[in-house]
């Protein structure tokens, strides 16, 4: 009985992606030269690895790594 329970057990359903938050990109810095990445963990120019600075993107004008919390943290008066 047991094989038979397993065998016709109904399906196990996911949650619907529309549920789960975005994933954003990682946002990475380079120690030495201080450039910013989308994704990559190692700096091209100096072929050091980055530290994580948080989750981020593109920026739509000037095309800069952006990191999500400096966009929503409010400027200084």
């Amino acid at each position: 009985m047991r094989a038979h329970r397993y065998r016709h057990a109904p399906p196990v359903l996911s949650a619907p992606d529309a549920i789960s938050p975005p994933r954003w990109p990682q946002v990475y810095e380079c120690p030495e030269c201080e450039q910013r990445s989308c994704g990559e963990r190692r700096c091209p120019d100096c072929n050091r690895w980055c530290r994580t600075l948080g989750p981020g993107g593109p920026c739509p004008h000037c095309d800069e790594a952006v990191v999500l919390a400096e966009l929503l943290t409010p400027a200084p008066a």
